[in-house]
């Protein structure tokens, strides 16, 4: 068994390098084996992304303004934190970074940026390629016509995919709003914000210099969502939720080649439940595995329309597990989450009985367990097994209020409203099916007080021969688990590290955590803001990383 830093485990700290990073200067001062780099002062939206062996790369928004535009900057360093290369690409200021995916097999960078208002796009995007071993960019800019939500961004072979859906047009959304105001529009029976949703498919061809739009053919409210893209088999494959009316629901599955057309298109039938997400793999019998969430539909249920909040998020009832050949859908097992052993160990031993009973009986009494929202990763091919890890959130919101004083009631009044925070994470789940889709065995571990922006996977996990370690970054820490013969074989470990910059200024943690870098190194990181002690000034920020090797 391998170790990682002794603390509950047997681990061993073998080699560590704190590095304290700054874009600006393009000098390196070394002190006491720091290496001080400075980032703008501008945004707090600086990002790290460790590419293997080819090291590091370092980019986010510069403090260079000009004609309405500002530059984002790239800082390529070696696995010594070398500095390699820095370019700069200018870009509309009111962008912002939303998403990002790495190419590893060509050794690409793709960045999606766009204007954004609350948690949805909204106007011109732009998306960047750039090539990691030369510094090479390629942008190319789009406009959503209204209010986007992506839910999927991947890349292959020069093109980049966007999957989600999109909102009516602001026209419509402002005059049912304003006739909802005006007293002719009635929410209770029409709903003041309830609205179909439209599928959003986007190929960013950066081969071709240009971006289009599939036409998803739908028949009612639909959706993409989620992408898989099938290496090996040089294609990408989106999975659609199309529902004509409120009684009939159709999920597709369509696969495109490397010239972005669509070559098969097949349904999965699933009877009485919605299937909200799914991930693709080819098998080595050219067959298609596909595991994802899916909630109930009770016999009875009708269909209703979607506002923001609940378009936010996609609340399952349990997995699914189907097998599809020859464009034939040979089976499609579920598995309500009540019927996981381990699904609610992260409570308690009472709270998680209760759980588990509450669910069941809620399944038997109206068809509909205790839902929850789930984000898949990409699947782990495991001694003959197929092993889906997710992490389990949910939209926080925080309520704000108000004072204003009344003139004609002669006194103040409180107003308060909810204001959308981010995404709260509490745990993960870890499940293996056989190729039959029979699930094997199941387990889960706790992760709360992890709260984002960015709806993206906070788990990295590295494999190893009879084992899987899981790591997250929490605050300052470095949270680990580790998974051995079907189930988690500690109470978990955490390291406390000091990513402060030090020299007499105190560091506030922006942000952190931590990522597999290369061979059996992981590489921990965070975005801090300095203070001098002696002047009190503020606004300095810098990068600091610790990398670690694991054996």
């Amino acid at each position: 068994m391998r170790c990682f830093i002794k603390i509950n485990l047997s681990i061993v700290l073998a080699l560590i390098f704190l590095w304290v990073l700054c874009i600006n200067a393009h000098a390196q001062k070394v002190r006491d084996g720091r290496v001080l780099i400075e980032v703008s002062s501008m945004s707090d939206a600086y990002f790290m992304l460790p590419v293997g062996s080819e090291g590091l790369l370092l980019f986010g928004m510069s403090d260079q303004v000009k004609e309405g535009q500002q530059m984002f900057e790239f800082s390529k360093f070696d696995t010594g934190f070398n500095k390699e290369w820095h370019v700069k690409t200018p870009l509309n200021r009111r962008m912002e970074y939303q998403l990002q995916y790495y190419d590893e097999a060509h050794k690409k960078l793709y960045i999606l940026l766009s204007q954004r208002r609350g948690f949805v796009l909204s106007g011109d995007y732009a998306i960047i390629k750039i090539n990691i071993k030369t510094g090479n960019t390629q942008t190319l800019e789009g406009a959503f016509e209204t209010y986007a939500l992506i839910k999927d961004f991947k890349a292959l072979n020069g093109v980049a995919y966007l999957g989600g859906h999109f909102y009516p047009s602001r026209r419509e959304l402002f005059l049912r709003q304003a006739l909802t105001l005006a007293g002719l529009y009635i929410p209770a029976i029409f709903g003041s914000l309830h609205y179909d949703l439209a599928p959003l498919l986007i190929f960013a061809d950066f081969n071709k210099n240009k971006i289009t739009h599939f036409d998803a053919e739908n028949e009612g409210n639909a959706r993409i969502t989620g992408l898989s893209i099938a290496h090996q088999k040089n294609k990408t494959y989106a999975l659609l939720s199309d529902k004509p009316d409120r009684h009939t629901a159709h999920f597709k599955v369509l696969g495109f080649d490397a010239a972005n057309q669509k070559v098969s298109a097949f349904e999965l039938k699933a009877k009485e439940i919605d299937l909200t997400s799914g991930r693709v793999i080819h098998t080595d019998k050219n067959e298609k595995i596909i595991i994802g969430t899916y909630t109930s539909r009770p016999k009875r249920h009708r269909e209703s329309s979607y506002t923001f909040d609940s378009s936010l998020s996609s609340p399952s009832t349990g997995l699914y597990y189907a097998k599809v050949a020859n464009g034939q859908q040979k089976f499609l097992q579920t598995y309500p989450f009540h019927a996981f052993d381990n699904f609610y160990k992260f409570l308690s031993d009472k709270p998680h009985i209760r759980f588990r009973t509450e669910s069941s009986r809620s399944v038997a009494r109206r068809g509909v367990g205790i839902q929850y929202n789930l984000l898949v990763h990409d699947l782990i091919v495991k001694d003959n097994n197929y092993i889906m890890i997710a992490e389990v959130y949910y939209p926080e919101y925080e309520q704000r209020c108000y004072y204003r004083y009344n003139p004609y009631r002669g006194y103040t009044e409180r107003t308060c409203y909810d204001v959308f925070v981010g995404f709260r994470f509490t745990h993960a789940v870890v499940a293996a099916f056989d190729q039959q889709g029979k699930l094997e065995w199941d387990d889960s571990f706790s992760m709360w007080d992890i709260l984002t922006t960015n709806l993206t996977t906070q788990i990295k996990y590295f494999l190893e021969e009879d084992e899987i370690l899981f790591l997250y970054g929490h605050g300052s820490e470095i949270r680990t688990r580790v998974l051995k013969d079907k189930s988690f074989i500690d109470e978990g470990s955490s390291l406390e590290i000091d990513l402060s910059a030090g020299h007499g200024e105190d560091s506030r943690t922006i942000s952190s955590g931590i990522e597999y870098w290369y061979d059996n190194y992981f590489i921990a990181y965070g975005l801090h803001r300095l203070r001098s002690e002696t002047s009190g000034r503020q606004g300095r920020r810098v990068f600091s990383f610790l990398k670690i090797r694991y054996e």
